[in-house]
């Protein structure tokens, strides 16, 4: 039987979130600890705002599954507080559950931003990286080919899935809404990964040419500072880059907050910008700005979990791709738990 446990932005707060999420360094771990012998198969999938694992046992009833759902938790987290807090708090799913949630997740549905363009590549990253370590067997390798050619499906066939439907484009697209045109603004980008590379390219369509992005690889951020004709900064010196901006978006894989009250307090003292509005879209997981930032004179603190943030995005024309998407969940799921002869590889 499938089964899946997970927490995600429907069911836990960022706190949480930030504390069982799962960096690539923990994800190796997780795939080096021993197996429960009653599950067969693994795969753990993260991303910024979801964490799930996803298993195959032997359990054919629901009061059987209980000792999995633990062994999946204790390969999570083996300590017995946070296991304990782990199945108190994460979602459980047995059966074609899991497989309707997969594909929908997939598909771009249940994203916190519908149809999120970077989860379809999570996926698959996830899944390559379970099958490298042999942990991936008939029954995960049917369910996720099956996820992947539904997010495939939905991204050919229906409207909802799209580039420009990413965190770093709908912070672009909040900072519009709440400050009216953009050009001729200064703009900082911290981060130029995928998220923060996705914003400075949004930037760069609406006419934004006074940017400045941060990076802890220099390279990196002048290679795309360069792309669309900004200005690369040390990371040393994001403070100052802050104090003279009217936005920020902020969007690394840093473990600890970059962006700090007391040094941009200082920042902006000493350049005689504290009567200057200052509006900061935090995309990090975990948080990169520090919450008492939010506390500072006319600084603006907003990140994912900001009500309405997300579903700013959400116009007309992506609401009506939903049921065609919905439809090729529909049609893909029986593909995804029904048997297949062999194992025929990541495609």
């Amino acid at each position: 039987m499938l089964i899946s446990l997970g927490i995600d932005f429907r069911g836990t707060g960022f706190d949480a979130r930030e504390r069982f999420r799962l960096r690539e360094e923990d994800l190796r771990r997780l795939y080096e600890r021993p197996i429960d012998p009653g599950i067969s198969e693994l795969v753990a999938l993260g991303t910024c705002n979801r964490v799930e694992l996803y298993g195959w046992v032997e359990a054919e009833s629901a009061p059987e599954l209980e000792p999995d759902f633990t062994a999946l938790a204790r390969l999570w987290r083996p300590e017995v507080e946070a296991r304990h807090l782990l199945l108190a708090v994460g979602v459980r799913r047995s059966g074609a559950a899991v497989a309707t949630h997969l594909l929908r997740v997939a598909a771009g549905l249940e994203s916190q931003i519908l149809g999120d363009a970077q989860i379809l590549g999570q996926i698959r990253r996830a899944y390559r990286m379970a099958t490298e370590r042999h942990s991936v067997g008939r029954h995960l390798h049917r369910l996720f080919q099956a996820a992947l050619r539904t997010g495939r499906r939905v991204r050919a066939e229906t409207g909802l899935v799209a580039v420009e439907r990413s965190a770093g484009s709908t912070a672009v697209d909040v900072a519009l809404q709440r400050l009216g045109a953009l050009a001729g603004r200064r703009f900082v980008v911290v981060g130029s990964g995928k998220t923060g590379a996705q914003a400075a390219r949004r930037l760069a369509r609406l006419g934004v040419t006074e940017v400045v992005i941060a990076n802890r690889t220099p390279a990196s951020a002048e290679a795309l500072a360069r792309e669309m004709g900004g200005r690369a900064a040390p990371l040393a010196t994001v403070h100052q880059e802050l104090a003279q901006a009217e936005v920020a978006i902020v969007a690394t894989a840093a473990e600890h907050p970059l962006i700090t009250a007391t040094a941009l307090e200082a920042a902006r003292r000493i350049s005689r910008t504290s009567d200057r509005r200052l509006l900061l879209l935090d995309l990090s997981m975990p948080r990169n700005v520090e919450p008492a930032v939010g506390l500072l004179r006319r600084v603006t603190v907003l990140d994912l979990d900001t009500p309405g943030f997300c579903q700013r995005h959400q116009r007309a024309s992506i609401l009506s791709a939903v049921p065609a998407a919905e439809a090729i969940v529909e049609g893909e799921q029986e593909l995804a738990i029904a048997p297949l002869p062999a194992f025929a590889g990541i495609r």
